[in-house]
């Protein structure tokens, strides 16, 4: 090996020649280096020529610039021919050449595509080529994506499955909404392993696992609402013998964590249309309306926005002056989470040549070059992003402070935030601020995230009032 394994890495890699694995590892664990080990060794034994590699758009082009550079045996980079597919690109007669040369490679063959490029006619038919033409291992990375069964994306996943011999799944949260979520990665893995337990469809597998009653929503639509959750001692040993879990507590010795609140008092003028517009949600409750999650998490939403200083113009945003405050500590590099566009505009105005944004308004290279000036490059001290956009795969360890100026209510999407930084190739501890307006749904909204509790799940009728 290039790089030395921890002993999780290593005992994983002792079951390299298994067809099917399962890596339920924590975020920062070193999933990508098992994964690359494997190949190398698979390659050396004649059991594979090619790796094929799904991943979160903007994640996928680690795969090659970052991971493989640190990972891929000596031995074996000579041998080794990559790709990462554009789909801005994939029409192109370079593409084309290059994923034919690809394909007959006389060596080890990498190709690595994001999942949203899988959904494209041309995505869909390069990863059809490459898996029916190299003997293949198909990696899932963050597997969490083909999670619904009904998704297009998941049916092609499932379907392009079938063309490799050898699969794996790569996820630090595999039941990251429910128990639910596992249906479809593990039927990645063996497409009839429910069909042992007497689970033929997705609806069979619901009832066995769930509890489930007949709901009606405020707009007279119905669906199926689950009580709760049974037979998870089965899911879990299911789990077990797929393949293995690993925590950063159990597996690593990072430094610590450490989590700081800090509080400001909303302006007068917040302030008041804060209570205004609690007030009018109040009485919706009292008058006996029914507010199901989705219409809880757009009132929440509605004070979020009043909290940051959205929808009301202010002379000075005390939010914006505490996190100066904050930053202004040391001289650390930092990365400032926000949820909206317009707290990101809002932020890179405030610091201006020192920061670099990411969120959905930047794409494909554009991304990748803001990730590495602020990463390797040294560029730009702060880093400010969009949970949604960058949550999941990238290593960003140039950072030791982490700012939350305005939090999404996504469970997952926080977990995996936080482990940007707090990952393999950290030497600092991590200092990790939320910023809160005091006597607000801020306090609510940080308790639950940091508890790791799901707001969706608390918010429903009288806990929706409890939270205003």
């Amino acid at each position: 090996m290039k790089t030395k394994p921890y002993k999780h890495q290593a005992d994983e890699f002792g079951l390299y020649d298994e067809e099917v694995r399962a890596l339920f590892w924590e975020p920062g664990t070193g999933k990508t280096k098992v994964i690359i080990d494997t190949a190398c060794q698979m390659y050396k034994d004649g059991s594979i020529d090619g790796l094929f590699v799904l991943a979160p758009n903007g994640v996928h082009r680690n795969w090659v610039s970052d991971e493989l550079p640190i990972h891929c045996w000596d031995e074996i980079v000579p041998w080794t021919k990559t790709h990462i597919w554009y789909s801005n690109k994939s029409g192109s007669r370079a593409t084309a050449h290059e994923m034919q040369m690809l394909v007959d490679w006389q060596g080890l063959s990498i190709l690595v595509m994001s999942y949203p490029a899988m959904m494209t006619e041309r995505g869909k038919d390069a990863a059809k080529s490459f898996l029916m033409n190299r003997e293949c291992l198909y990696v899932l990375d963050e597997s969490t994506k083909i999670k619904s069964p009904r998704a297009k994306t998941t049916k092609r996943v499932l379907a392009s499955g079938q063309y490799a011999t050898y699969r794996r799944i790569l996820t630090g949260t595999p039941v990251a909404n429910s128990p639910m979520d596992l249906y479809t990665q593990l039927k990645f893995l063996e497409p009839h392993v429910w069909e042992g337990y007497g689970c033929k469809t997705y609806s069979a597998f619901k009832t066995y696992f769930g509890n489930w009653e007949l709901a009606i929503t405020a707009g007279g639509q119905r669906y199926e609402r689950c009580l709760g959750y049974r037979n998870l001692g089965l899911l879990s040993k299911i789990m077990v013998a797929f393949g293995s879990r690993v925590t950063k507590d159990e597996a690593l010795d990072l430094p610590e964590k450490i989590y700081q609140k800090r509080y400001y008092v909303l302006s007068p003028q917040q302030r008041k249309h804060y209570d205004t517009l609690k007030t009018e949600f109040m009485l919706e409750l009292e008058n006996g309306k029914f507010i199901d999650a989705a219409l809880a998490i757009v009132r929440l939403l509605r004070l979020q926005e009043i909290i940051c200083g959205r929808t009301i113009s202010l002379k000075e945003n005390p939010r914006l002056a505490l996190l100066k405050e904050v930053l202004d500590e040391d001289n650390s590099k930092a990365i400032i989470w926000c949820r909206f566009t317009k707290d990101i505009d809002a932020v890179m105005d405030l610091f201006g040549e020192e920061a670099v944004y990411i969120d959905g308004r930047v794409v494909d290279q554009a991304r990748n070059e803001a990730v590495d000036a602020f990463q390797k490059e040294n560029r730009y001290r702060f880093l400010v992003a969009n949970t949604a956009a960058i949550s999941e795969g990238l290593t960003l360890t140039a950072a030791t402070t982490e700012v939350y100026y305005s939090n999404s209510f996504n469970l997952v999407q926080r977990l995996q935030s936080e482990d940007r930084c707090h990952r393999i190739g950290q030497h600092h501890s991590v200092r990790i601020v939320d910023l809160i307006a005091e006597g607000t749904i801020d306090e609510k909204i940080v308790e639950s995230l940091r508890e790791k509790r799901k707001i969706a799940d608390q918010i429903v009728g009288d806990g929706l009032r409890q939270w205003l």
